[in-house]
């Protein structure tokens, strides 16, 4: 056999033997690569049932009873509920992924936010049968900083959080400096891992409490929010609000257009000079929450109390007189009636006394309004961008869910127990509160 023959064979069994370590390492990998999609897909959280959900809200109750009681008696806030936790397992699906599970801020903020769960579940442990909530003895609080094991794993869980809030501060273009605790801030911060890290060491050792099916369900749930948050905070950019956005949002709704409220404003004072009531149009129009309950009225203020442009009109005015014209302020156009002036019996100085109706130049935040609770004004901008980044928001949300589905009761109750003799307040504090 000649030597360019062997040589020619030699190279191709060197060819072939190549070939088959590099088939052989892409089958591994592909092999590597299904093994951990498929750990990854185990520990997703996919499915609560009825059951599995009572167990956990009844654990819940043994620290915040008055909110397990307020989702049992409303509907509403049970199917509010329901909606968030499974945005939450839906988003945290989709985080573990893309690897945010893996982090290690993340593992960090895990970590002491378990602790911190364990804590404040054991402690209400500790104080059952009790008039009052279990303190954790400063003896042992100093005998948790006496380890330089925990200065260190303070300072590591605190640098992790602060990195968390700059993210999240960076993602949502806030302008406002992210900084580390000071002063009684960061002694309260201090003081509050060193109960956590107390309380969730003797969580951690009390085997009977850590055997209940509720704990390492709620440690799950704890974990989805985490993650949730972290791929929001991520995402973020993407879900902010352009100038065309606001402005095609602005066009699409005119009703946030000021030149209404002016017209409305002008409507209005026409009512007035015809004769209408003052008090009764300040009820029904004015949009100062401090006033149109009482018909529009501020009695006895003095100077600077006010708008400056009230103050200037009021001299030139009688009592019971209505200004001919609208007063426009920074607030929006009032409508102006005045009612008198003297002196405080008291001090002695001036003082003076107007009813106004007034349309702002701001509208109310849009959606649900809560009893009792007024909504804030915003100018026509800041609604078309929180309204934009709302829907933004839900949009992508939606087709996070439909990629990462979620099973969940549709409904839920908790069978509480009932209260014991020291849960019941005394009949006077009861009719106090």
């Amino acid at each position: 056999m000649s030597k360019s023959l062997e040589r020619t064979r030699l190279v191709a069994a060197v060819t072939v033997v190549a070939l088959l370590v590099v088939v052989g390492l892409v089958v591994w990998s592909v092999m590597q690569e299904r093994a951990n999609a498929a750990r990854t897909e185990s520990e997703i959280l996919k499915e609560i049932d009825r059951n599995e959900l009572a167990e956990v809200l009844k654990s819940e109750a043994t620290a915040d009873i008055s909110s397990i009681r307020e989702l049992n008696e409303s509907p509403e806030r049970r199917k509010e509920f329901l909606k968030g936790l499974e945005e939450h397992l839906a988003l945290a699906a989709q985080a573990r992924r893309e690897g945010y599970a893996d982090v290690e801020d993340f593992r960090i903020n895990l970590e002491y936010k378990t602790d911190i769960l364990l804590a404040d579940l054991y402690q209400a442990k500790l104080s059952e049968g009790k008039d009052r909530l279990y303190v954790v003895p400063p003896t042992e609080m100093e005998k948790v900083w006496k380890d330089p094991a925990n200065e260190a794993r303070y300072k590591r869980v605190m640098d992790a959080l602060l990195r968390i809030r700059k993210r999240a501060a960076d993602a949502k273009e806030e302008k406002v400096p992210v900084t580390a605790p000071k002063g009684e801030t960061l002694r309260k911060s201090r003081d509050n891992f060193a109960r956590t890290t107390f309380l969730s060491s003797l969580a951690r050792k009390d085997k009977e409490f850590m055997s209940q099916p509720a704990i390492p369900l709620r440690i799950k749930i704890l974990e989805a929010g985490l993650l949730a948050n972290d791929y929001l905070i991520a995402n973020y950019p993407s879900l902010l609000a352009t100038d065309a956005e606001v402005a095609k949002y602005l066009a699409d709704h005119p009703e946030y257009d000021p030149k209404r409220k002016y017209e409305t404003a002008r409507t209005v004072l026409a009512k007035v000079k015809a004769g209408e009531s003052f008090e009764e149009l300040a009820k029904k129009y004015s949009e100062d929450g401090r006033s149109s309950h009482r018909g529009g009225l501020y009695e006895d203020v003095g100077i600077g109390a006010l708008w400056p442009e009230f103050e200037e009109r009021v001299k030139t005015m009688k009592p019971g007189e209505i200004a001919d014209e609208l007063i426009e302020t920074e607030l929006g156009w009032h409508i102006l009636k005045f009612e008198g002036s003297g002196s405080d019996p008291k001090t002695g100085r001036y003082v003076f006394s107007v009813r106004h109706i007034v349309l702002q130049r701001k509208f109310e935040e849009p959606g649900k309004k809560l009893p009792g609770i007024p909504r804030p004004f915003m100018t026509p901008v800041e609604i078309a961008k929180q309204e934009v980044e709302r829907q933004k928001r839900e949009a992508f949300i939606a087709r996070v869910k439909q990629a990462s589905p979620v099973s969940l009761p549709e409904d839920f109750k908790v069978e509480l127990e009932k209260p014991r003799k020291s849960d019941v307040p005394a009949p006077e504090k009861a009719k106090a509160r």
